[in-house]
């Protein structure tokens, strides 16, 4: 007998795998950064933060397009999101990494030049400049944030939703930032950044959508859940233009 089909929220998840996969391979510089250089392969056990970087590629296109970025901004923000973790395994296991395996990432970097500035804005040091003068953050490193804060493998969820995931990475962070966020706890600032910023994407995209007459989100709080019904709009125009 042959293999089933698979049926329901399976098949979704690999319509959903096989499209950001796709996207991926339009994306071969950012890929062999992640691969070849960051050693983010499935043969090694990191395959995982490379998917999440290519879900945030996705995620990252799928605003270009709802916000009318321009093309400079779209293709910085879209590259820059495909290698946010390109560095994961070097900064938790750097012995795996010889002197010319270091080399090698860097010139693979190199002939990308992502954005600074905007993988600044994954890192922790992002939430001082956002405490110290959050009227001067520039809304695509917000953008930046927002879209790694939410990514979950090939699903966009609430930042609140997700945070068991990255308590782990920023449960020792209270140390060194709480004093330099005004006494407040790294993950209390960590959410109430993330609130006051969906609001203001909330408006942007409310805007921007309607004025094209395709639907927005109804709520900043359905931000996340609306990623997921672009996803899926995009994945079934791929699949009948491919019939």
């Amino acid at each position: 007998m042959g293999e089933e089909a698979p049926s329901g929220s399976n098949a979704e998840k690999l319509a959903r795998t096989k499209y950001i996969s796709a996207t991926a391979f339009t994306l071969l510089p950012e890929m062999r950064t992640l691969f070849r250089g960051g050693k983010l392969t499935s043969e090694s056990g990191w395959r995982n933060v490379a998917e999440h970087c290519f879900a945030s590629a996705v995620a990252a296109d799928i605003f270009t397009d709802a916000l009318n970025l321009t093309a400079e901004e779209g293709r910085a923000l879209t590259s820059t999101s495909a290698v946010s973790d390109w560095n994961k395994r070097l900064e938790k296991r750097p012995g795996d990494f010889s002197n010319e395996d270091k080399a090698i990432a860097q010139e693979l970097l190199s002939q990308i030049a992502p954005d600074k500035k905007l993988l600044a804005a994954t890192h922790p040091e992002f939430f001082v400049r956002a405490y110290e003068d959050p009227q001067n953050i520039p809304f695509l490193e917000n953008l930046m944030l927002y879209i790694d804060n939410t990514t979950d493998e090939s699903n966009w969820v609430s930042f609140r939703e997700r945070l068991p995931k990255v308590m782990n990475r920023w449960k020792d962070l209270d140390e060194t930032y709480s004093p330099r966020l005004g006494g407040k706890k790294f993950v209390e600032f960590a959410i109430e950044h993330d609130a006051s910023f969906q609001e203001e994407l909330y408006v942007r995209l409310k805007a921007a959508l309607e004025a094209k007459g395709r639907e927005a989100p109804t709520s900043p709080d359905d931000i996340p859940a609306w990623l997921n019904r672009e996803l899926d709009r995009r994945v079934k125009e791929a699949t009948r233009s491919s019939t």
